[in-house]
Formats: C-alpha cells, sequence, structure tokens
C-alpha cells in the first residue's frame, strides 16, 4: 500500500485474498468509496497502524473498519486489535462492531466468522454453501485422510479450497473465487458482514 492517502473510508484487512474478497464484497455491495488495505497478520498489525497514522492524507480519513480472523478464540483477536489500536493513538471500540468516535475519526472492528466463534473468513463462506454439498466435501476430506494419514494443517481452508475444485473453471485462490463471482453475497449468514461495511 502507498504511503499516501486519498480516501475518506479505509478498511484494513489481513492479507492479499482478502482484499481481493473484500473489494469483490463492496462492489457487490456498490459501495465504491472505500479503499481495502492489507496489513498482514495480528502481529503486525501495531506495526502498521504505527505507520499509517503518519501517512500523507491520513488526516482525511473519517472511517476505519478492520476485519482479522479470529483464529483460535474471537476475544484474544479484539484485545490484540484493540490494543494496536490504542498504542497508535485512535479510537479504541469497546466491543465488536460498535463505532468508537474521536473528533476527527471512527474505529469499528469485525472478528471473522461471527464476532464470537474461532475461525476465519473461510469459516464464514461455508456457512453458505449448501449443506448437501458439504457434507459430500467432509465426507470426500474424511475419506481422504483415512487414505493418506495426512491431516490438513487448517481444516476451515481445506474445506473452501475441496469446494472451489469443484467449479467448471477452479479458481486457485480465494481472491481469484471472489473475482470470478463464486460466493453468495447475499446470503443470510452474511448479513451481519454487510452491515458492518455499509456502515463504515
Amino acid at each position: 500500500m502507498p504511503t499516501r492517502l486519498n480516501t475518506e473510508k479505509l478498511l484494513v484487512v489481513e492479507g492479499k485474498e482478502d482484499v481481493a474478497f473484500f473489494r469483490s464484497f463492496l462492489n457487490h455491495l456498490e459501495i465504491g468509496d472505500v479503499f481495502v488495505a492489507a496489513a498482514g497478520s495480528k502481529s503486525e498489525l501495531n506495526t502498521y497502524l504505527h505507520g499509517l497514522v503518519t501517512w500523507t492524507g491520513f488526516n482525511e480519513v473519517r472511517s476505519l473498519g478492520i476485519v482479522f480472523d479470529a483464529n483460535g478464540c474471537a476475544n484474544a483477536t479484539l484485545r490484540s486489535v484493540k490494543g494496536s489500536l490504542k498504542r497508535s493513538g485512535l479510537p479504541v471500540p469497546a466491543s465488536y462492531v460498535e463505532r468508537q468516535q474521536s473528533a476527527s475519526i471512527g474505529t469499528s472492528v469485525f472478528i471473522l466468522p461471527d464476532n464470537g466463534n474461532p475461525g476465519m473468513l473461510e469459516t464464514l463462506l461455508w456457512r453458505t454453501l449448501d449443506r448437501d454439498l458439504t457434507k459430500c466435501i467432509t465426507d470426500f476430506l474424511t475419506c481422504a485422510e483415512g487414505a493418506t494419514g495426512h491431516t490438513p494443517k487448517n481444516r476451515h481452508k481445506a474445506r473452501v479450497g475441496a469446494y472451489l475444485a469443484t467449479g467448471r473453471k477452479p479458481p486457485h485462490s480465494l481472491g481469484v473465487s471472489a473475482r470470478q463471482g463464486v460466493w453468495d453475497y447475499d446470503h443470510e449468514v452474511l448479513a451481519d458482514l454487510r452491515r458492518f461495511l455499509r456502515r463504515l
């Protein structure tokens, strides 16, 4: 990301695949005034925000949203993100989704998949799929594990990867799948995330 900003609304996510997904999601929602940037891992967010506030044009940013994966614990991730905001001198939301406003900027945080449970973006997207399909994929992965003796390092990503492989032109990444329109952005399980994005 360049060190010069020209936006009033900024969404900070983890990696480049997340950037591609959220750009596609925002486009679907016809929200064209939010710039999406990748901060890296949770451990890198503190350094990222510390630098962000010094960038040319940051004083024009009025809304800052942060979306990170819960991974093992949503509350721990929220505490980490809040700590990074505080150390960078930015407003700190009291809880999930809630917006914290200062004189110049408002901040809000969404922890995937649902502001409470362990998981990540792939966990939420898995919930948008038809149950018969998810059963087929789960059965396949169980069978593959039994045949190979290998357990996926990340079951959330493995399930979504297996689903993407069933497409007519299988995308090689989550970001590409987003650009191809694979995901149902209007699905009910994405309602909270849609509201969060619209409130930026």
